[in-house]
C-alpha cells in the first residue's frame, strides 16, 4: 500500500496548500531524501511523510489573527507549520520558527513525556 501511494505521488505531485501551484518532486542531497517542494512559498515535505496531501483533511479551521478569515495551512510530521491568509488586503503569514528536521529537537522524550 505504501509503494502505491509513493508511486502516485511521484507521478502526480499534490498542489501546494498555500498557493495551489503543483509541488515539485526533488532530491535533497543533504538529507538524502526525495521531497515535494514549493519554491514560491519556500516549503518542502518528504515524500514519505504520512501527512503529504492531507492538509485539507483536518476538521478545525485556523482563523487569521488579523481578519478572522480561514487560513490556508501547510504542516509536516516534524512539527513545522505555516499558515497563510488568502485575502489580498491581509496576507498574514504565521509559521513555526524552525523548519529544519536535522536541527529540530524531538517532540517526545523516550518516556513519552513532552520535553520542556
Amino acid at each position: 500500500m505504501r509503494n502505491f501511494q509513493f508511486n502516485r505521488i511521484m507521478e502526480q505531485p499534490p498542489r501546494c496548500p498555500l498557493c495551489h501551484r503543483p509541488m515539485e518532486n526533488e532530491y535533497d542531497p543533504v538529507r538524502k531524501v526525495h521531497v515535494l517542494a514549493c519554491h514560491f512559498d519556500r516549503i518542502a515535505i518528504a515524500v514519505t511523510d504520512p501527512l503529504v496531501g492531507h492538509w485539507e483533511d483536518r476538521a478545525e479551521k485556523i482563523a487569521c489573527p488579523n481578519c478572522n478569515a480561514a487560513m490556508r495551512v501547510f504542516f509536516t510530521s516534524t512539527g513545522y507549520m505555516q499558515a497563510f491568509c488568502p485575502k489580498k488586503k491581509c496576507g498574514c503569514r504565521v509559521k513555526t520558527c524552525n523548519a529544519d528536521r536535522k536541527t529540530m529537537p524531538g517532540a517526545l522524550s523516550n518516556d513519552g513525556i513532552a520535553k520542556a
